[in-house]
């Protein structure tokens, strides 16, 4: 077995600590852990060859060793022989074959064959004798790091952590240098506003040198796993605060000296079950093995450290002790925005509760970092009535946004955040809870957000609720102000809003996919921005293929039950691929406001298309003050039920809304109402002038109704083709005369 750069330290490598005189007692023969490599067994033998007063000392291979038995002479010295590799042919697990020349007094064999119990003389004989000279020797006052404070080095405790003698230095030479690291002034004091005058070299300071030091050395014997994924598999299962071995993992966990397997028994050896046991080592192991994001294709990721002071104090506080539950939740609530830590930040909120089970900082923080990742254990995170009683705002908030996302619930939703508002929220969550009676009611709610914005003009979740609203109903001109506010202000995911609102609304391209791309950097804990950008890159640049991968992106992100982005990516895979097996997935799982769209569009396209207007007229029932569901529901019944398509198809001429949705209403109007068609032809005319973009895809099922006879049919069947990004928009040339172009400023 192979040793691994880091994963093995000879003796002459320790850099602080050298290991005084021991006397140990070793049998004639001796196994080494089967885990060793020839490394350790040249460590273990350098170790032991003064303590049980060896003149030589060498490590062979058990071929090595045959043939210089065979040429030598006999000897008289007294040798210790470490051999390793795969046994001679005909020799027995156990059996050691004769070397009467060489005649070692002492062999030690590293055999993987044999079973980890074989190496358990090293605790008694060897590991104990250590351990107790080296606490000797570090209480001498004329110890050269006795400034260090290095008699409260947790000699026993490091000997507690470790399963041999080599890693028992290890541990403890680790601790010097990361205590040596933190007890002398450094740059990174300032930042963590902690007195420099304090010499930090108290029994508990060492303990927590002691964590890294585990951390880093478990981290280190992952690494002999040569397979990159079961390497990987194995980091996030103890980055994660492993509760149990994967079957695939036991092997290599056993072969990297991780784990003891015997048989069907598998148990974790003292390291690993140190770092897994102890959250403080968990946190700092799963910050040692972190790996960089993924890069986005065609995009390089920039990241940078995470350089936020108030971010590093409080994993500063979170790791040097006795954090409060509102502490380690707030750092659990951070750490949850990369997906690869959410296992890990779990355990935290966890721990958090069990410490404070009634505390509304930590029921908020952990149901708003369940909402931000549209895990569905938000909904079953607290009862009405204990959310009620504790008359924080924000967990009354955090509840209503809960009920908000389920058709039958918006009432109760309604009814928290006004006693969120009623016990003094703030002026996000008044902002959200506006927006959110639009939404749910058709109030107008736009005035109270301009309010907002007049009396908390430096909010700029406020400013985003406000340009989203503006937006969704139309409002360009105020929209385009309030987005640039909510930019300014720093308000999560503004830049992304703003891009896709300048794209949709203003027919700008210039900035939108390197805007997107940084929404993505920026957030990588959501699917939302990849799946934005993928949208972007799909019916803007035409790239099924890019498209393709930002999806997987996104899908990688989500949620398991985050229907939401799985229909949208079933409508991309239909649509595009020609693949209806995601949507048939979908067909049987939860439907809620935001994925009924999606849904019945589906329905639609794999011809269940009464079940599909049921859909559409059902959201458009609920919500007949939003143009979207409306145009939806037009779509439908203009096609099956023509008079009540009519009906519709006016209430979303009606309504305002933005490009994208009344584009698609003003091509029903043109199809479907030949009398309007020359005033529907105008406003299509300025849509496509602001390169407006359908996306609903079926505006083919439309042009197919037109008599073969219309004039207008050509026209009407290139307008759709630009709409849908299908063709150029250069199909338009051939009816400037009926179809002129206009000079629009971008």
């Amino acid at each position: 077995m192979a040793s691994t750069a880091g994963s093995t330290v000879p003796l002459a490598s320790l850099r602080y600590l050298q290991p005084p005189p021991f006397r140990a007692v070793v049998d004639r023969v001796s196994f080494a852990p089967c885990f060793y490599s020839r490394d350790d067994l040249q460590g273990l033998l350098a170790l032991l060859k003064p303590a049980v007063g060896a003149t030589h000392a060498m490590v062979l291979s058990w071929e090595e060793a045959l043939v210089l038995d065979a040429l030598a002479e006999p000897r008289t010295a007294r040798l210790l022989l470490g051999v390793f590799g795969d046994r001679p042919p005909g020799v027995a697990p156990g059996a050691v074959p004769a070397l009467p020349k060489l005649a070692p007094e002492w062999m030690i064999i590293a055999d993987p064959a044999m079973p980890l119990g074989e190496s358990g003389w090293l605790t008694p004989r060897v590991h104990r004798p250590l351990h107790d000279a080296l606490l000797a020797a570090l209480q001498d006052e004329d110890h050269p790091l006795a400034g260090l404070g290095i008699g409260n080095l947790p000699v026993r405790r490091a000997l507690e952590c470790s399963f041999e003698p080599l890693e028992f230095l290890r541990l403890l030479d680790r601790a010097i240098g990361h205590r040596l690291r933190f007890a002398l002034p450094n740059a990174d004091l300032e930042e963590l506003d902690v007195d420099r005058s304090m010499a930090r070299t108290a029994r508990v300071d060492w303990l927590r040198s002691l964590s890294h030091a585990a951390a880093e050395e478990l981290a280190a014997r992952l690494e002999r796993i040569p397979d990159g994924a079961l390497r990987k598999r194995a980091r996030d299962a103890f980055a994660g605060g492993t509760k149990g071995i994967p079957r695939e993992l036991e092997r290599p966990l056993a072969e990297a000296g991780v784990i003891h397997q015997e048989d069907d028994v598998v148990e974790l050896l003292p390291l690993a079950r140190f770092v897994s046991d102890d959250w403080t080592t968990t946190l700092l192991f799963h910050e040692i093995t972190a790996g960089p994001p993924v890069a986005i294709p065609d995009a390089p990721l920039v990241t940078e450290p995470l350089t936020d002071p108030t971010f590093r104090r409080l994993r500063h506080t979170v790791l040097r002790g006795a954090p409060t539950a509102a502490e380690i939740a707030a750092y659990a609530e951070e750490l949850a925005k990369d997906p690869a830590n959410a296992e890990l930040a779990d355990s935290l909120f966890a721990r958090a509760r069990r410490i404070a089970p009634a505390d509304p900082e930590v029921l908020r923080r952990y149901a708003k970092s369940l909402i931000a990742r549209n895990d569905p254990r938000a909904a079953e995170l607290f009862e009405d009535s204990v959310v009620a009683a504790t008359a924080d705002p924000e967990l009354l908030a955090a509840r209503a946004q809960v009920l908000a996302r389920q058709l039958d619930q918006r009432d109760r939703a309604k009814a928290f955040y006004e006693q969120a508002i009623a016990h003094g929220a703030s002026p996000e969550t008044r902002a959200e809870a506006a927006a959110f009676r639009w939404e749910a009611f058709g109030e107008d709610a736009l005035p109270e957000l301009r309010a907002l914005c007049t009396e908390f003009p430096d909010s700029g979740m406020v400013w985003l609720y406000r340009a989203s609203l503006a937006e969704a109903l139309g409002d360009v001109s105020e929209a385009s102000v309030a987005y640039p506010k909510a930019v300014t202000l720093d308000a999560l995911h503004a830049e992304m809003h703003f891009a896709m609102f300048r794209w949709n609304e203003l027919g700008i391209t210039n900035g939108v996919e390197e805007a997107l791309v940084a929404a993505v950097q920026a957030a990588p804990w959501t699917p939302i921005p990849a799946s934005q950008l993928a949208s972007f890159v799909l019916f803007e640049r035409r790239n099924v293929d890019r498209a393709a991968v930002f999806w997987d992106r996104a899908m990688a992100l989500r949620h398991p039950d985050d229907f939401h982005t799985a229909w949208r990516y079933a409508l991309f895979r239909q649509r595009f691929l020609g693949d209806e097996r995601r949507g048939n997935e979908l067909l049987d799982k939860p439907v809620t406001d935001r994925t009924i769209v999606h849904r019945s569009l589906f329905l639609w396209r794999v011809g269940k298309r009464e079940e599909a207007r049921d859909g559409f007229v059902k959201l458009a029932t609920l919500r007949p003050w939003a143009c979207l569901p409306c145009v939806r529901a037009a779509h439908a019944q203009l096609l099956l039920d023509p008079d009540a398509g009519q009906r519709w198809l006016t209430k979303a001429l009606a309504l305002p809304g933005p490009r994208v949705i009344r584009a698609e209403a003003r091509f029903l109007q043109a199809v479907h109402r030949p009398e309007e068609r020359e005033n529907a032809l105008k406003e299509l005319r300025l849509h496509l002038d602001h390169r407006a973009r359908a996306f609903s895809g079926d505006l083919m099922d439309h042009v197919a109704v037109l008599a073969d006879d219309d004039p207008d049919r050509p026209l009407l069947l290139a307008i759709a083709k630009v709409l849908l990004g299908e063709g150029p928009e250069s199909l338009l040339d051939a009816f400037s005369d009926r179809f002129p172009p206009r000079d629009v400023e971008p």
